[in-house]
Formats: C-alpha cells, sequence, structure tokens
C-alpha cells in the first residue's frame, strides 16, 4: 500500500525518534539534547519562534507563530522523552533505528510521543502552508519530563502560564479501541505512588537459622496480599467514596468499542483476568486501581544465596478517578500498610509525587450555548473530520492511564485539552517493540488535516 501523502511525517519521525531521549536515565542527557535541537530547527525553518526555558531536569521547548493580538489562540502540547527501550532482547530491530516491517513502524517513541505529535504539527504546518491567512496565534509547547512524572511543569506554569493560556489546547498522547475508531479522550485517570520497605533484621541471616527468625520478603508478600480482596476489591478505607460515574454518552461509546474481552487476553498473552467488577473496559475507564509495580528483596543475581532477607521493598500505584483526594488516599493507603505490619517488623513509607484525575467538560461542550463557545465548535469540528476520514463516529472515552500534568493545567490556567485518542494495545506503548502502522499515521494525519481546514473557517 502506498503512502506518499505521508512520506514527508516518515522521513522526519525516522529521524526524530532515532535520538534516545530517555528522561529517567542520566547517560541518555546526549540524546535529550539532539532531540531538542532537532525539532527546534524544525520549528525554525516553519516560520516559529524559539525558546527554550530551562527547569531543575530537562528543558521545555516554547514555540510560538503569531497573527495578531486580536487574533484566537491554539496551544499544541507533545512531550519529547520517551520510556528506557530495556529488555533490548525482546526488540525485533533496534530501539533507536526506526524500521518499517510490513507498514508497520518500529521503534521507541514512535508512538508515544514523538510520532503523535510529529503528525499533529505536521498536520498544521500542512495547513498555514495551504493557508498563510491562518487565522490563529499558535503556540507549542514540548515538554521533556512526562515520562518522569513531569516534576518540572507546574514551576513552568505558574511562571508562563499566562503566555501560553489559549481558546483551544489540543494534544494526543493517549488511546482508542482498535485502529477503526479514534476516541475523544473525556477523562484521565490521577496517580499516587510509593514505595513501602520492610526491614526485619539489622543483616541478612543464613538460611540455616530459618524458622524462628521473620523473613522479610514473606512479611511484604502478605502485607500486599491484603490490599484487595478475593473479588478484586482495594481495601483501604473510603477507597471508593467519591468516585464519579461515567455519563450517558461515555456508556454509550463503550457499547460501541468493538475490542472484545477475547481480543485484549490474545493482545495481553493472558490467559484470565483477575477478579474486577463489571465489564474489563468498564473497569479499565471507570474504576480505580491500586497495583504492586514491584517487590524487591533478598538475593536477585544468578545463582542461589542461601539467606534470610532482612528488608524488602514494594513499590505500589493507584490509578485514581475524577473526584478522589491524591492526598487522601495516599494517606490512606500508609495508614492501611501501617496497620498491616507485624508491630516487631519496621516498615518505612516514601510518597512520589502525584496527580489528580482529569474530567473533560463534555456536557458544557455539547451545549450551544457553551460557557466555551470555541472549545465546543472544535468539539464538533473533530467529531466531524473523525467521521468523514474514519467513516466511525468519535468515541467519547475515559482513559485507563494519566498525564500528570493536565490537571495542573486545567486548575492553573483553566485550559481543558482536546485528546485525541489513537493508540491501541497492539502499538506496545512503554514496551519492546512500540509502533504505530502507515494506515493510521495516515489517518490521523487527514484528520487533523482536515480539521485544521475547518478551524480556519471558525466564527469568532
Amino acid at each position: 500500500m502506498a503512502f506518499q501523502e505521508i512520506e514527508h511525517i516518515l522521513h522526519f519521525l525516522k529521524h526524530y525518534a532515532s535520538f534516545p531521549s530517555v528522561s529517567c536515565d542520566t547517560a541518555y542527557e546526549q540524546g535529550m539534547c539532539d532531540t531538542r535541537r532537532y525539532i527546534s530547527q524544525f520549528l525554525k525553518q516553519e516560520s516559529f519562534d524559539v525558546q527554550e526555558i530551562s527547569t531543575p531536569k530537562h528543558p521545555i521547548l516554547l514555540a510560538s507563530y503569531s497573527k495578531s493580538p486580536q487574533a484566537p489562540s491554539l496551544l499544541l502540547y507533545g512531550h519529547y522523552d520517551v520510556q528506557p527501550p530495556e529488555p533490548l532482547e525482546l526488540w525485533q530491530s533496534s530501539p533507536f533505528t526506526p524500521t518499517i516491517r510490513d507498514d508497520i513502524l518500529y521503534g521507541r517513541g514512535i508512538a508515544d510521543n514523538k510520532g503523535a505529535h510529529t503528525i499533529l504539527l505536521h498536520a498544521l504546518c500542512q495547513t498555514l502552508h495551504k493557508n498563510p491567512s491562518f487565522p490563529w496565534n499558535i503556540r507549542v509547547l514540548f515538554e521533556g519530563e512526562e515520562e518522569i512524572g513531569s516534576p518540572s511543569m507546574k514551576g513552568f506554569l505558574k511562571e508562563y502560564g499566562d503566555s501560553i493560556r489559549s481558546d483551544l489546547f489540543l494534544l494526543s498522547d493517549t488511546w482508542t479501541c482498535d485502529e477503526e475508531h479514534l476516541s475523544l479522550t473525556t477523562g484521565l485517570r490521577g496517580l499516587v505512588t510509593l514505595e513501602c520497605e520492610i526491614s526485619t533484621a539489622t543483616l541478612d541471616l543464613h538460611s540455616g537459622m530459618g524458622g524462628p527468625m521473620p523473613n522479610a520478603a514473606q512479611v511484604l508478600a502478605e502485607i500486599c496480599a491484603q490490599l484487595h480482596d478475593a473479588q478484586g476489591k482495594v481495601l483501604v478505607e473510603d477507597f471508593y467514596r467519591d468516585v464519579q460515574k461515567p455519563s450517558a454518552e461515555e456508556l454509550a461509546s463503550l457499547q460501541l468499542c468493538p475490542l472484545s474481552e477475547d481480543a485484549i487476553r490474545r493482545d495481553t498473552g493472558i490467559e484470565h483476568f483477575a477478579p474486577h467488577e463489571h465489564s474489563v473496559l468498564y473497569a479499565q475507564k471507570f474504576l480505580p486501581t491500586l497495583e504492586i509495580n514491584g517487590i524487591h528483596s533478598g538475593w536477585e543475581g544468578q545463582g542461589v544465596k542461601t539467606i534470610i532477607p532482612a528488608k524488602a521493598k514494594a513499590k505500589i500505584s493507584c490509578r485514581l478517578v475524577p473526584n478522589q483526594s491524591p492526598e487522601h488516599i495516599s494517606q490512606q493507603l500508609s495508614s492501611r500498610l501501617r496497620q498491616l505490619c507485624p508491630p516487631w517488623a519496621h516498615m518505612h513509607i516514601a510518597s512520589i509525587p502525584q496527580g489528580k484525575a482529569y474530567s473533560f467538560p463534555l456536557e458544557d461542550s455539547q451545549d450551544k450555548h457553551s460557557s466555551h463557545p470555541r472549545l465546543s465548535q472544535a468539539f464538533h469540528m473533530l467529531q466531524a473530520a473523525t467521521r468523514i476520514i474514519m467513516g466511525t463516529p468519535l468515541l467519547l472515552m475515559r482513559e485507563g492511564g494519566s498525564i500528570p500534568f493536565i490537571s495542573t493545567i486545567q486548575e492553573l490556567t483553566g485550559m481543558n485539552p482536546l485528546m485525541l485518542g489513537f493508540f491501541t494495545q497492539q502499538n506496545q506503548l512503554h514496551a519492546p517493540n512500540e509502533n504505530l502502522s502507515l494506515q493510521m499515521i495516515d489517518r490521523v494525519y487527514r484528520v487533523f488535516c482536515r480539521f485544521f481546514e475547518q478551524l480556519s473557517n471558525m466564527e469568532s
């Protein structure tokens, strides 16, 4: 299948994704710098003014393309950092050598998020080439810390919030059901993470002393096992107290989603689902979670070392839904862990930065008399562009994951983003062999081109 219309996108993306911009590892600092330089050069070539704004970690790129002070404003967002590529042995081609196989482009960042904002940005630039009088002031915000929780974003927004506040805010960093449907993300989960360490002795003991000697790994395992009941419910006080129920429109879109539970099992390689309420998709979209992300203790090297571990550590995360307080859930989870800890063991809990859930003003955006008229018009334009290009309706779906800074930017600037989701399970985000099909790149590009074309004629 020929994809001549997106050859310029593929050429750009192959270069862009070849720079290893892993934000969590200082060994990739040069890759972060090379990535910023590459996207900055592109923006400057497209007549954008580009600022590189220092942060405590990785700089933020802020670009602008101005028409007049009276023109409405449009903000585009993306993040140029990516997840680590490990385990490297599971990649079929080098993670930072983007490769096309069977009309699918593989490489770290090809989807999340270099590929997504590349499509968005190229559609906008194509519109500017065709229509130099495009009547919007444009701002582009690219950060380099999304994959580590956007720790510098709050400080940036406090200083630059007024300068980026816009009539429309557009990004793509979310999911959909399959390649035949796009989704407007109506909600993002919040996030609470912590580390819990158990100490039962001052040093690891010879296993020959076993029996009466406490084992930190076993103690921690027993604690973690008591965080859920047999039906999968989280056993933390108030955990479900403030959960916001889905709207009728969100439930209707869930019914339209063709993704079956059999397909989820096939794509993930699992044989059966853990105990949960409602359908799998309902639970993933609308209910909070508590997950044990990792347990570390004792000897983890090759071979056998017969010891009784003195320490054990668990990393735990909670995905929260709209209305839940991260601070309250974090406090309640910490209290539950301490309650479960035996009095003769020592527990240390370290909290990690957390974020609130986000809810898109769906009802207001559908209203002809919306309090945000440009957002409402753009919402309907995106629906129309999706139906024309994809031949299917734009699904209205909450996201199972998080984009930490979205709730912060909403609180500090009042902006509500239009988030067009097109990632699927097959794209293997955060996993080896991350990818995007050329067909999806082509379709999403044409949806954005049509949307920007309609945006040119939006009534002020």
